[in-house]
């Protein structure tokens, strides 16, 4: 349940989250390391048509919303957590530090606030399924909490509950009503601004790339697009538009899996982030993207409460953002079509060894001729996509 008088407007990232508390330890972190502010959630009886529509008006169930927002990515960008709740603590808070399930974007909204983004999810959920699916599905929800099972996108959102991939609702729809405002807290420090998403798809699967080709967004930059920081603004000039830039990031056609969505944040100094992150708030940061001679990358930043999620920090020291046409990819997502199994752990690492830990692998000196089968087996993705990829050619 989420209830405001006065809500921020923005553009609104959802992230289906495993629980309540992880959310609110996403939040957390982000507060603290980027300087976002917090958005107060104020909870009560009432239940809005997104908590309806899945556990009816008098259930115990609901779809907590836990959010951050930042005030400096053009008219604000909000990340909203939603997360299944209930009256059992144990259930809310089961899973916090290790989930199973890691946050998954599920939609984007714009420019609305968290209140017209969840009526806006109810009404996109409830013209696919019936009613009675909805509240089946609803009972299946709170089976599979009690069970310790965390829901996927597809359970939510897609007609077959089972598929392995959903694209995110894309909805840039101005939603917003009079009684939302937004933030001009100038006392708070932001310091970091979120500048860029990157939405990694499958081009055969999605269209999220139409979606945006036909949308009103500013193209500052060939496959980019980027909104306004004014809705009435028609400029297209990149240096004046700070507004949220989204990234479409195709998946090659070999891909076993998509790479997680990524945020890309612009601080002033990448040596007092980094200093923040590692020694106070127990994260982690690793390079990507530095070619030497002064010419700095970024960094990625891993913490156990950001499972599922990309944050890059750039440094810039002017407050214009100026976009450019690469992105640097991941090592997941060069190893998007690779087999797990086959794969040293080596490929992965930081290369931060010390010791004979360089030669603990559990994979060297287990291989026999049929380990590159076996690994096929449990994963016959690759077989299905080159079996379809060689009908298409003939």
């Amino acid at each position: 349940m989420y209830t405001s008088s006065s809500s921020p407007i923005g553009t609104v990232l959802t992230f289906l989250s495993p629980n309540t508390a992880y959310s609110r330890s996403a939040v957390e972190f982000l507060n603290a390391s980027l300087g976002l502010i917090p958005i107060n959630n104020s909870t009560s009886n009432m239940r809005d048509s997104l908590d309806k529509l899945h556990f009816g008006s008098g259930g115990q169930e609901s779809w907590h919303s836990t959010a951050s927002y930042c005030q400096t990515s053009g008219s604000g960008t909000i990340l909203h957590f939603l997360s299944l709740s209930t009256n059992d603590n144990n259930n809310d808070n089961k899973g916090k530090e290790n989930p199973m399930v890691p946050l998954q974007l599920i939609s984007i909204h714009g420019p609305v606030s968290i209140v017209d983004c969840r009526q806006s999810l109810a009404n996109i959920i409830q013209s696919k399924q019936y009613t009675i699916e909805t509240r089946l599905r609803g009972i299946t929800f709170n089976l599979m909490n009690k069970l310790g099972k965390h829901l996927t996108p597809a359970w939510i959102l897609a007609d077959n509950p089972t598929t392995s991939h959903v694209s995110p609702i894309l909805d840039l729809t101005n939603h917003s009503k009079d009684n939302c405002v937004t933030i001009g807290d100038k006392s708070h420090e932001n310091i970091g601004k979120l500048r860029e998403i990157v939405l990694p798809f499958f081009p055969n699967d999605s269209s999220l790339q139409s979606m945006l080709s036909k949308s009103s967004l500013a193209r500052p930059l060939p496959g980019l697009y980027q909104c306004s920081v004014d809705s009435t603004d028609e400029s297209k000039d990149t240096m004046v538009n700070n507004g949220l830039i989204f990234r479409p990031l195709p998946a090659a056609e070999e891909d076993l899996t998509l790479s997680q969505p990524s945020l890309v944040f612009q601080c002033q100094r990448l040596t007092d982030s980094q200093k923040l992150i590692e020694q106070k708030l127990g994260g982690k940061t690793h390079k990507i993207g530095w070619k030497g001679d002064d010419k700095l990358g970024s960094l990625m930043v891993r913490h156990p409460s950001l499972s599922g999620l990309d944050i890059r920090l750039v440094q810039s020291t002017t407050d214009d953002w100026i976009p450019t046409a690469g992105f640097d990819e991941s090592t997941e997502s060069l190893l998007a079509g690779s087999l797990d199994d086959l794969q040293s752990s080596h490929v992965v690492s930081d290369g931060n060894v010390t010791g004979d830990s360089s030669v603990k692998d559990e994979k060297i000196g287990n291989g026999d001729c049929w380990i590159e089968m076996r690994s096929n087996v449990k994963q016959p993705l690759g077989f299905i996509k080159q079996f379809k990829s060689q009908k298409k050619q003939t």
